[in-house]
C-alpha cells in the first residue's frame, strides 16, 4: 500500500501539540508522498531534550526505530534526523540544535 498525504496529515495536529508540550514548533516539509518529512525547531529557551521530543513523537503515533534507525543522522547545520517507523511508512523528521 502506497502512503497517501492524508494519512500523514491526519497526524499532524497531534504531532505539532507533542512538539509544543516540549517547546519545539513542528512543520511539514516535502512531497508527503514516501514519507513525511517533518522539522521540528525549538522555540523556547527551555525546551526538552530532542530525545525526550522524539520518545514522545513515537509513543503519540505507536512508532518504533528499526535497528539501523536507533541513531539519528547528522545532516547539515547540525539538525539530526529520525527515522519512525509507523507500519510500512515512516516519520522523517529532522530535529534543530538547541543553541
Amino acid at each position: 500500500m502506497k502512503p497517501i498525504p492524508e494519512f500523514f496529515v491526519s497526524m499532524y495536529y497531534s504531532l505539532k501539540e507533542v512538539g509544543f508540550k516540549n517547546g519545539y514548533a513542528i512543520t511539514i516539509h516535502g512531497s508527503l508522498t514516501r514519507d513525511f518529512d517533518l522539522i521540528a525547531i525549538p522555540w523556547i529557551k527551555a525546551a526538552n531534550s530532542e530525545k525526550k521530543l522524539i520518545k514522545d513523537i513515537m509513543k503519540e503515533v505507536g512508532g518504533e526505530f528499526l535497528k539501523q534507525d536507533k541513531n539519528p543522522s547528522i545532516k547539515p547545520h547540525g539538525r539530526h534526523a529520525y527515522a519512525i517507523w509507523i507500519g510500512r511508512s515512516y516519520i522523517d523528521i529532522s530535529v534543530m540544535p538547541k543553541i
